[in-house]
């Protein structure tokens, strides 16, 4: 029999995001480099399997990639006593989704803030034309390659799932996704996990 170690954290898949346990934040702190570890591990999966031409399946593990890195992000607010919800903590390290919020978050908080900030800055002192909020936003992320897009949330399960499934092979649903599609896929894909994961 198999023996686990007292400070080991216990997952069971079965119970949701809202049942599962907080680890302490010394079980967080030693966590913190094996989640890293599997965060750098999914890009070299991801190109092997690119290079085979298994686009589909090395954007899935691009986006886990993404995942890890936000999953190691809590861990470390955990070990530092950041004050958040236990809710909240629960759904960063056990739900894809929550996850994905978190990276759309941190892709934007590195750049694209801070140009929208300064270009507001430079339209109240008038040295530069005034545009709208939108249009504002959408020239700070066009400017930075690592800022998500806006509905990643929404589309990072998707894509993520559909890379394994409908892209790859042929089904009485319907063909394969041509191979330039694929690979154009993987090389957005590619470009995001790399600003997202470090």
């Amino acid at each position: 029999m198999h023996e686990q170690s007292p400070n080991a954290m216990v997952v069971n898949k079965r119970m949701g995001p809202r049942q599962r346990e907080i680890p302490s934040a010394d079980v967080a702190l030693r966590g913190i480099p094996i989640v890293l570890k599997s965060s750098k591990a999914h890009p070299d999966c991801a190109a092997i399997l690119a290079e085979h031409g298994h686009f589909g399946a090395a954007r899935s593990h691009l986006i886990l990639a993404i995942e890890e890195s936000e999953k190691a992000r809590t861990l470390g607010q955990i070990v530092l006593k950041d004050p958040l919800p236990e809710g909240t903590v629960r759904l960063r390290l056990y739900s894809h989704s929550e996850r994905h919020i978190g990276a759309l978050r941190k892709s934007w908080s590195q750049g694209a803030t801070v140009d929208y900030a300064v270009d507001s800055l430079r339209e109240r002192l008038r040295l530069k034309p005034a545009q709208s909020d939108e249009q504002r936003w959408q020239l700070a992320i066009a400017r930075h390659p690592e800022a998500l897009p806006e509905d990643w949330p929404a589309r990072a399960n998707q894509l993520r799932e559909a890379a394994c499934t409908l892209i790859l092979v042929p089904t009485a649903c319907g063909t394969a996704l041509p191979m330039s599609t694929q690979r154009s896929m993987w090389s957005s894909c590619q470009r995001l996990s790399t600003c997202c994961s470090t």
